[in-house]
């Protein structure tokens, strides 16, 4: 009785390993897609981002040339 038991474990686990070989991953092609596009949002929105930085430097030295002009025309 032992050796049925035995076998018909080791039958299970064969079939358990088999199906569960048989959920292959994703194809690696549509990550590769999927990484592309997020990349591409990642880089765009990296520029747009330099763009609003280099833009409130911008703007903040000419508030601060216009406090400094100004302090300058009330002490004088």
């Amino acid at each position: 009785m032992s050796i049925v038991m035995f076998m018909l474990a080791l039958f299970f686990g064969f079939v358990c390993g088999r199906v569960s070989v048989k959920h292959e991953p994703p194809d690696l092609s549509d990550a590769e897609l999927k990484l592309k596009e997020q990349l591409a949002v990642a880089q765009n929105l990296n520029e747009s981002l330099f763009q609003d930085l280099k833009q409130a430097k911008e703007t903040l030295w000419k508030i601060k040339q216009e406090k400094q002009n100004g302090n300058k025309k009330t002490s004088s």
